[in-house]
């Protein structure tokens, strides 16, 4: 049985095609939910709730000072597109700036480009697996998926970032939470019409140690696409 799990896997990746490669990345949850709502205000024409978080929030604005923006006045003071915005912001870091890593490299290799459909191992998982009813896991997939793309919000600022940056969707500390506690704890199925065999057994085992290390790091998710 694990030679033929082994076999499996192996046959899916060497069906990866040149889809884009999806990156899980460690972020403070609570600062980008905060983060979103004041950049939804600045495009509405309100600056009011920027200058309040740059004020109360030490990492925001120890962030825009490590890059030289010593204050502000307005959203025009902060010379990047939003997508950039977030994700200068929110990323967790070292103390020596280098970015917190959330596995040891395999998780993310094999997650990386599914081969199927846009390349996220996530659609995949939305698409073929069969959620325990009032799981609530769809909900958390999505949002993982898709919570900062059009499809969700209507506009493209942070999956048209600057540079190629495209952010798709994120969960916060709690939510990551939650996923893995649905995933461990309740009963999930296979559609009959998985086009590869084993694809959603193999994802769910990756990305349970994507959780696992984000829960251990106390920290939230990011699904960020590069082309």
């Amino acid at each position: 049985m694990a030679n033929d799990s082994v076999s499996d896997e192996i046959s899916i990746l060497s069906k990866a095609s040149t889809s884009p490669f999806h990156t899980f990345d460690a972020i403070d949850g609570e600062l980008m939910n905060a983060l979103i709502q004041v950049l939804d205000t600045c495009e509405d024409g309100d600056d009011g709730e920027l200058l309040k978080l740059f004020n109360s929030d030490s990492q925001f604005k120890e962030r825009l000072q490590n890059e030289s923006i010593d204050s502000i006045e307005g959203r025009n003071n902060i010379p990047w597109d939003d997508a950039t915005i977030l994700w200068i912001v929110c990323a967790q870091i070292k103390d020596d700036g280098s970015p917190v890593l959330l596995d040891n490299g395999m998780a993310r290799d094999r997650l990386g480009r599914f081969p199927w459909g846009d390349g996220s191992p996530i659609s995949y998982l939305l698409e073929y697996m069969i959620e325990e009813t009032g799981s609530g896991l769809d909900n958390l997939l999505e949002k993982l998926n898709a919570g900062l793309s059009y499809a969700t919000l209507g506009h493209e600022r942070y999956e048209s970032g600057f540079g190629g940056l495209s952010l798709m969707g994120w969960l916060s500390e709690d939510e990551v939470e939650e996923m893995n506690k649905v995933l461990l704890k309740s009963s999930w199925g296979v559609s009959s019409m998985e086009p590869h065999d084993g694809g959603v057994r193999q994802i769910i085992k990756h990305l349970t140690v994507i959780l696992k290390s984000a829960r251990a790091k106390r920290t939230g998710i990011l699904l960020r696409r590069h082309e």
